[in-house]
């Protein structure tokens, strides 16, 4: 069953994930919105109920910030991980703003 907030983009890039300071790997991002996130969880990494944080590394050939976000673990299958964001960010707002005017 959906309970997204908001429409989703897909992803095609991966992003960081660190949970307490420790980094649990790098993972490919299946879609993002702008209240969360799906995951490739391969590795069967991510469990729901935990708080990580996330870098996002925007590539291009425009220098940009690092997006650090947190986000709770919503729910988690062997294949994927559904993440809600914690916070969020001005660098965020500006990486998804970029990402919803190339998928229009």
């Amino acid at each position: 069953m959906e309970h997204r907030m908001s429409g989703r983009i897909p992803g095609g890039f991966i992003v960081d994930v660190y949970k307490a300071g420790k980094k649990l790997g790098v993972f490919s991002v299946k879609d993002i919105g702008e209240s969360g996130l799906c995951l490739a969880n391969s590795g069967d990494y991510l469990r729901a109920d935990k708080f990580l944080q996330v870098v996002i590394r925007p590539s291009g050939q425009k220098k940009r910030v690092a997006c650090v976000m947190n986000a709770l673990v919503i729910w988690a299958t062997g294949d994927y991980a559904g993440l809600l964001w914690a916070s969020s960010s001005r660098e965020f707002v500006q990486f998804f703003d970029g990402l919803s005017s190339a998928a229009a």
